[in-house]
């Protein structure tokens, strides 16, 4: 029997994607973009909303466990939305060319 197929390697966070999601979170006033990234999480991949929920509730700051793991995930999610819509625009299966900083390289 062949082995499975790998699973897809998470996406690489970006600069530019780790600021759009900075400036959604500056966006929402007090917790209310937390809040909002959690009642989604929970109705789409419920499986995270519950580990992040109970992993929160163990520690002294939940808010602070719960808000971190949310962004985590945000960026992730944000990331792969990006890469998807290179893949669209541009075919390409790989992102472009990066220095190990993670920045773009320029070509010119």
């Amino acid at each position: 029997m062949p082995p499975a197929p790998a699973a897809p390697p998470l996406p690489k966070v970006t600069k530019e994607t780790g600021y759009a999601v900075c400036r959604e979170l500056e966006r929402e006033r007090d917790n209310d973009y937390v809040i909002g990234l959690l009642e989604r999480l929970e109705g789409e991949n419920p499986c995270i909303a519950e580990f992040i929920s109970r992993l929160a509730i163990q520690h002294e700051d939940p808010v602070g466990i719960s808000t971190a793991a949310l962004l985590v995930y945000r960026l992730l999610e944000s990331q792969a939305e990006a890469d998807d819509l290179r893949v669209q625009f541009h075919g390409q299966e790989q992102g472009t060319p990066e220095d190990s900083s993670g920045t773009t390289e320029s070509t010119d």
